[in-house]
């Protein structure tokens, strides 16, 4: 899958999140356990952006480093969402789901940098196919 599917199945992932989070805060329940939802390495996406399929010069790109920032920074701010759930402070929970809330911030920063990042493949890999083609 190129880089620019996976960084897109990744934006679809993470904003399944918030509908799952948002539907345990409505009944109360928690199914998932806060320390595992806060690491960032479990998920389909931390084991794609941590793994070794990425390639090299990517990784040095700005919106990579600053994704994998914020996706360590969403996985935390899950966490306390699913802590405050099993807890029982739903509350509290939603206030972090919240449009001022911190979950959503940082949701909305990871994705808005995942579409920039996502972006920056498509034009690079144009510019690369455009410089191929005039070689030709």
């Amino acid at each position: 899958m190129s880089l620019e599917k996976e960084i897109a199945k990744a934006i679809r992932s993470h904003e399944r999140w918030k509908v799952k989070l948002s539907a345990s805060i409505e009944n109360g329940t928690v199914s998932a356990d806060a320390f595992d939802v806060g690491k960032d390495d479990i998920c389909d996406f931390g084991r794609w952006l941590y793994g070794s399929t990425i390639p090299k010069d990517e990784r040095y790109d700005p919106n990579y480093i600053i994704v994998r920032f914020l996706h360590s920074k969403f996985h935390e701010c899950a966490g306390k969402v699913v802590y405050l759930l099993s807890e029982g402070r739903k509350a509290e929970a939603g206030a972090l789901l919240a449009s001022d809330g911190e979950y959503t911030k940082t949701s909305d920063q990871l994705v808005a940098t995942m579409m920039e990042w996502k972006d920056s493949v498509h034009r690079t890999r144009g510019a690369t196919l455009s410089h191929h083609n005039k070689t030709l």
